[in-house]
């Protein structure tokens, strides 16, 4: 692949079905130690990603690396000490793999960070992987997701939805826009997208829920949200003020 400097992102459409589902993947170029490499991940998706401590995940933890050992093609192996656990085991010690390691970061013996680790295939008697993209990073820089996982953790049984209002065909979020949940039993439940275009509803009860903006013939999205849940989502507004998509 000829990764040329002036290409910052190469997407990379492997299918696409309509509805809700779709596919593909996304290479971003990167500069590493001096190096160019193509960091990829997953692209497209369906109507909503779940977030947090997911039952994607083995384990999802803070830990601090105790040790680091190089791998062939520039992967790592760790070992990490757990501090604070969200999801999987409480081992005193756990050692993981990584998958596309540089891409993810430099690992330093004594560092913190917050880990989404998970098994290939489930496979519960493999090393867990350390995988680009799945949020991990240096506990400073993971202060965000830290306390959504300790919202999520202390509210055991109800659910989150959060996602992202923009415009169409730009990159723009959109402040001060009413967005509406609505419940199967038909209770309502409305939030304003804040300068960032995010909006959130939090302490929800296990139902299926209706997101969007009703009653101008928008689209919406339907989740269904489960005890300690979380999901995310996007809603895009057309010129004229309606939802015509969620991602």
């Amino acid at each position: 692949m000829d990764l040329r400097a002036n290409r910052k992102l190469i997407l990379i459409f492997l299918s696409f079905v309509c509805g809700t589902s779709a596919h593909g993947e996304i290479i971003t170029l990167k500069k590493v130690h001096g190096r160019e490499i193509g960091c990829l991940q997953g692209g497209l998706r369906g109507a909503y990603s779940f977030c947090g401590a997911d039952t994607f995940y083995s384990n999802v933890l803070v830990g601090k690396i105790l040790s680091v050992t190089a791998l062939p093609n520039d992967e790592s192996r760790l070992i990490i000490a757990p501090e604070e656990v969200f999801r999987g085991d409480h081992p005193q010690q756990l050692e993981v793999i990584t998958n596309q390691g540089l891409c993810i970061g430099d690992f330093r013996v004594g560092d913190r960070w917050l880990f989404f680790l998970f098994h290939a295939d489930g496979g519960k008697g493999l090393m867990p992987i350390l995988e680009y993209a799945h949020g991990s990073a240096p506990i400073n820089e993971a202060q965000d997701e830290l306390a959504l996982l300790r919202r999520q953790a202390s509210n055991s049984a109800t659910g989150i939805i959060r996602g992202t209002l923009s415009k169409k065909s730009e990159p723009f979020a959109v402040p001060g826009q009413v967005v509406t949940l609505r419940s199967a039993h038909g209770a309502e439940r409305q939030t304003i997208t804040d300068s960032n275009g995010q909006f959130e509803f939090d302490l929800l009860p296990p139902s299926s829920y209706v997101l969007g903006r009703f009653g101008d013939r928008s689209k919406s999205v339907e989740i269904k949200v489960e005890p300690q849940g979380c999901y995310s989502t996007g809603l895009q507004l057309s010129p004229s003020g309606k939802v015509i998509w969620a991602w």
